[in-house]
């Protein structure tokens, strides 16, 4: 039936709370679990990060170096908080592979489906 559980994730506590969900479907049918997160152009850390520089008497926008740290950066958050979800997973039996994409989260979803033949 199922083959593979896509599950999007946007970095929050609270989207974590759809793992058991995801969990069950991957028991009940054998398949594995891919864990998407999407980072798109302007992530919240660089988000937070450039408000906190217009409070600042600084230079608006940042540099492009430092907004390429601060992208870089906000991407391998993401990625520790993907594999450290994994990793849970993986100890409980589960086939688990990761996903970090830099698009908008609504076409990632749409980009994933579509590679398995879901849309």
């Amino acid at each position: 039936m199922y083959t593979r559980v896509l599950v999007p994730l946007d970095g929050s506590t609270t989207a974590l709370q759809v793992l058991p969900y995801a969990k069950v479907v991957a028991k009940s049918t054998g398949a594995s679990i891919v864990l998407l997160q999407a980072l798109n152009d302007y992530p919240r850390e660089l988000i937070t990060s450039v408000s906190h520089e217009l409070a600042t008497p600084k230079l608006f926008p940042p540099p492009a170096e430092a907004w390429i740290q601060l992208k870089a950066s906000a991407l391998a958050s993401v990625q520790a908080k993907l594999e450290m979800a994994a990793a849970d997973l993986k100890a409980e039996g589960f086939q688990v592979t990761t996903l970090t994409v830099e698009e908008d989260a609504d076409d990632a979803i749409v980009t994933e489906a579509e590679k398995v033949g879901w849309v």
